[in-house]
C-alpha cells in the first residue's frame, strides 16, 4: 500500500519502503515515529549488499525472539530491485516486535520493488519527496527563532538555495551557523556565504570583486581554479547583487559628504584593508546609471538560472565576461 510520510505515525505494519530524494526527512521520520521506543541495543543498519550476500541476517532477526519481547528495528540502505526476491519469501512471516525500513533513491514508476510494496496490503510504500522553498525557509525561521539568532530573510533564501530541497542539507549547514554564532548570536551575509561553502570552492567573493574591478585576468584564474557547480550559480547571483547595493550606497555617501575614502572608511558593515583599494576602482569604473543596469540584469540572471538550472554555469560564466568594464 502507498502511505504519506505524515500517514506514518503509528503505523501497524511492519516492513515498509521509503524512497525519494529527501533522505532528511526519512532520517527524521525514522528517529522520530520509529526509533523513539527502541532501545539502542535493538537497532540494526545494513546496507543492501550484506542482506544480498547473507539474507539469513534477517531471518535470524525474525527467529531470535528477545526473551523481553523488545521491539527491534532493522534499516537496510540502497535497496534496489535485487533485493526483491528476499522480501517475496520474507512478507509471508508474522511480524510482532521487528520493523524493517528499506531505504533507497528515487524510484521511478516501472520499479519493481515500488511496485510490489505498492501492491501489497500488508507492506508500505512511501514517497519522500525534495522540500519546497516554503517548507525550508519555515524550518529555518524557527531554528533561528528558537536559538535566538539575528538573521534576515535574504540570508534564509541562500540557506535554502544551498539546501538543494532536502532539510539534511539544511540541518548541516544551521548546525555550522549555531556554532559560529554561538557567543554573539549575530551572523552578516559575507560571514554566512563564507561559512556555508568554506569545505567547497573559494574564491566567490574574490570572483566578483575582480570582476566589479574590470580583472579579467583575475577572473579567468579563479574559474579555472574552482569547479564550480549549478547549485553555485545562484550564489554568485546573490553576492554579485550584495556588492553593486554596496557600491550605490558608497556612491550616495561619497556624494554626501564629498569623499570616496571617507565613505569607504566610515561604511557599515566595514569594508576590510585589503578590500578598500578594490572598492575605490570599482567606484570609478561603475556609474549610478550603468550599476542599476547591472542589477536589472542580475535579476533577469536570477529568473533564468531557476528556470533553467542544467544551464546555469553557462549563463553565469556569460554574465561575468559581459559585464567585466575596464
Amino acid at each position: 500500500m502507498i502511505k504519506k510520510n505524515f500517514e506514518l505515525k503509528n503505523s501497524k505494519e511492519k516492513i515498509f519502503l521509503f524512497h525519494g530524494e529527501n533522505l532528511g526527512l526519512k532520517k527524521e521520520i525514522i528517529k522520530n515515529y520509529f526509533k523513539i521506543n527502541i532501545n539502542s541495543e535493538n537497532i540494526y543498519n545494513y546496507e543492501e549488499n550484506e542482506i544480498i550476500k547473507k539474507k539469513e541476517i534477517l531471518f535470524d532477526h525474525l527467529l531470535n525472539k528477545s526473551f523481553f519481547n523488545e521491539q527491534k528495528l532493522i534499516t537496510i540502505n540502497k535497496a534496489t530491485d535485487r533485493i526483491l526476491n528476499i522480501f517475496d519469501e520474507f512478507k509471508n512471516f508474522k511480524l510482532t516486535d521487528l520493523v524493517i525500513i528499506c531505504i533507497s533513491d528515487k524510484l521511478d514508476t516501472k520499479s519493481k520493488i515500488r511496485k510490489f510494496f505498492e501492491k501489497h496490503k500488508d507492506l508500505v510504500s512511501t514517497p519522500f519527496y525534495k522540500d519546497d522553498d516554503k517548507t525550508l525557509s519555515l524550518l529555518s525561521r524557527k531554528f533561528f527563532a528558537k536559538k535566538g539568532i539575528s538573521i534576515s530573510q535574504e540570508m534564509i533564501n541562500v540557506l535554502v538555495d544551498k539546501s538543494s530541497g532536502d532539510r539534511l542539507n539544511l540541518t548541516n549547514e544551521l548546525a555550522k551557523i549555531e556554532s559560529y554564532t554561538s557567543k554573539n548570536k549575530k551572523i552578516n551575509f559575507e560571514e554566512l556565504t563564507k561559512l556555508i561553502t568554506q569545505n567547497e570552492n573559494v574564491g566567490i567573493f574574490e570572483l566578483v570583486d575582480f570582476c566589479l574591478a574590470g580583472n579579467k585576468k583575475k577572473v579567468i584564474k579563479i574559474l579555472n581554479e574552482n569547479n564550480y557547480t549549478n547549485d553555485d550559480s545562484i550564489m554568485i547571483t546573490r553576492i554579485f547583487l550584495k556588492r553593486c547595493l554596496r557600491l550605490l550606497d558608497l556612491q550616495k555617501h561619497a556624494e554626501d559628504i564629498k569623499s570616496t575614502d571617507m565613505a569607504i572608511n566610515s561604511f557599515k558593515p566595514p569594508i576590510f584593508w585589503k578590500e578598500k583599494e578594490g572598492v575605490k576602482l570599482q567606484l570609478k569604473i561603475w556609474t549610478k546609471g550603468n550599476l542599476l543596469k547591472l542589477i536589472n540584469k542580475i535579476n533577469n540572471l536570477e529568473l533564468s538560472i531557476k528556470k533553467n538550472s542544467q544551464n546555469s554555469l553557462v549563463l553565469i560564466n556569460d554574465f561575468i565576461f559581459s559585464s567585466i568594464r575596464n
